[in-house]
């Protein structure tokens, strides 16, 4: 894949995981798991929340925070890629941000 298509492959596949995640208000690290608007945000079958430690419920939600901020930084990265043609090269931070949300090695 070009660098161009990389970036874009990544912008959207982070907008798809943004929008088919629970929740549409910010999520929060409570006693009963991470929770949106007061409502669980991750459900087992039954209707069980999923057990998740402190340190986990802390890092899911200052991720799901950055979705953001991550696809600014992936909308400029591919901007700039436009306006150069491709002919700059484009590695750094924000391909590495790419890759990593494509499962690819940064």
């Amino acid at each position: 894949m070009t660098t161009a298509e990389t970036i874009t492959t990544a912008i959207d596949k982070l907008t798809q995981l943004r929008a088919i995640a629970c929740g549409t208000e910010p999520w929060e690290a409570s006693p009963e798991g991470v929770t949106s608007a007061g409502h669980p945000v991750v459900e087992l079958e039954g209707g069980g929340c999923a057990y998740w430690s402190d340190g986990d419920r802390d890092l899911v939600v200052t991720l799901h925070a950055t979705i953001d901020a991550q696809l600014a930084i992936l909308r400029h990265a591919l901007v700039f890629v436009h306006q150069t043609r491709g002919a700059a090269s484009h590695e750094g931070p924000s391909i590495d941000l790419a890759r990593a949300i494509l499962g690819e090695d940064a």
